[in-house]
């Protein structure tokens, strides 16, 4: 047999073999079980549209704050609190051999926030102060003079500070961040808690003491040259009182008095001493939460 007929006798039945496995019937899916499980436990899992309840639409009981133990204090010993503060008052400069005899009273303002972390028994606790501090000053004595020098370059190069320039005070303005720690005792009363949805019964009266550091800017105006600036420093002690009313909602009112010892570094004046001291007496309102 020659190739010539081998070949289409090849084609034709590769042809045939190919259609006849397309017109084979595909082999039939395995046959599948389901294990229904015991009869009882087999019923429990016919869920009718009858006996399905859906759920209440709303805010669950863990946002509302409804859910029994969800809202109680916080902290390993007694309620951490929260405390907004507004003070106002006189500036008394009592101490400083330039600014102690050239400055009037001033006056200081504070703004900040407290945390308040209470003992067990909630009639005192440990605190954590954070706020900004502005105290302004005019001036007094214009006799009384300060002198600026000028560095003065000499033939060699090098520079010489001579004095230039008697100046007298106008104003002093000094604008602080404070950071301090303190302590206060419920004299009468307590800090009550928010379990209960208040913040104690009543009214309750405090005392207390904190002393801490601060940072900032001194900004001086002189009767005769434009005003010079610098980057001071300070410290202070503070004794206060206050009486805090109830106003529900786990919310309180607090007025009280504040008396402030603070001491302030400055080279405003080059070698002048600038340094000084205040007494400040301030008014004082806020809530705590």
């Amino acid at each position: 047999m020659s190739w010539k007929s081998v070949c289409p006798c090849a084609l034709v039945l590769s042809v045939v073999g190919i259609g006849a496995i397309r017109a084979q019937a595909p082999f039939p899916p395995a046959p599948r079980t389901i294990d229904a499980g015991p009869g009882p436990i087999a019923a429990t899992r016919d869920v009718t549209p009858s006996s399905y309840v859906a759920p209440a639409a709303g805010l669950s009981d863990w946002i509302l704050g409804t859910q029994p133990g969800c809202c109680g204090p916080i902290g390993g010993d007694g309620p951490i609190r929260g405390e907004l503060y507004l003070r106002g008052g006189p500036s008394l400069p009592v101490e400083g051999k330039y600014f102690g005899h050239t400055l009037q009273t001033g006056w200081d303002i504070d703004g900040g926030g407290r945390v308040l972390f209470f003992n067990t028994a909630r009639d005192a606790d440990w605190s954590v102060d954070l706020g900004l501090t502005n105290i302004h000053n005019s001036g007094q004595h214009s006799d009384r003079k300060a002198t600026l020098s000028i560095l003065v370059p000499d033939a060699n190069g090098t520079a010489t500070r001579i004095p230039a320039l008697d100046v007298s005070v106008e104003s002093l303005n000094r604008t602080f961040v404070n950071a301090g720690f303190g302590t206060d005792w419920y004299l009468t009363g307590n800090a009550g808690g928010c379990e209960d949805g208040s913040c104690g019964k009543g009214c309750a009266w405090r005392a207390g003491i904190d002393a801490g550091g601060r940072y900032g800017t001194a900004k001086l105006e002189l009767n005769e040259i434009r005003h010079r600036s610098d980057v001071i420093g300070g410290v202070y002690v503070g004794l206060h009182t206050d009486l805090i009313w109830n106003c529900g909602n786990c919310c309180c009112f607090l007025a009280g008095f504040r008396a402030e010892w603070d001491y302030t570094w400055m080279d405003i004046l080059q070698k002048t001493d600038a340094d000084l001291e205040d007494v400040n007496l301030l008014f004082t309102v806020g809530f705590q939460y």
